[in-house]
C-alpha cells in the first residue's frame, strides 16, 4: 500500500499523527480573510458520516464557483455516485 499513501497523509497511518492535519489546516486558512490572491474555499466534513450527509450539489456548485476544470468536477461526480450507491 505504500505506493497509495502519500508522504503528507497523516490519518490512519502508523507512526503519523492526525493532529498534524490540524496544524496544516490552520496554516492553510491563515489569511483567508484577506482580499488578495486567487479564490479559495475551505470545507470541513465529518469523516464518520461524510458520505451520508454531504450535500454533493452544494459541493459541486462551490467547485464550479472556483472555476475548477469541468473534467476534474466530472471525476468527483463519478466518484460521488459510486460512494453513495447502495
Amino acid at each position: 500500500l505504500s505506493f497509495l499513501i502519500l508522504p503528507n497523509q497523516t490519518a490512519f497511518v502508523k507512526d503519523r499523527l492526525l493532529v498534524e492535519n490540524t496544524v496544516l489546516a490552520g496554516e492553510l486558512v491563515n489569511g483567508y480573510h484577506k482580499n488578495k490572491g486567487p479564490k479559495r474555499i475551505t470545507i470541513k466534513v465529518d469523516i464518520a458520516k461524510a458520505f451520508d450527509s454531504v450535500s454533493w450539489e452544494f459541493l459541486f456548485n462551490c467547485l464550479e464557483g472556483l472555476l475548477l476544470p469541468q473534467e476534474y468536477i466530472g471525476w468527483l461526480k463519478a466518484v460521488s455516485v459510486l460512494l453513495t450507491s447502495p
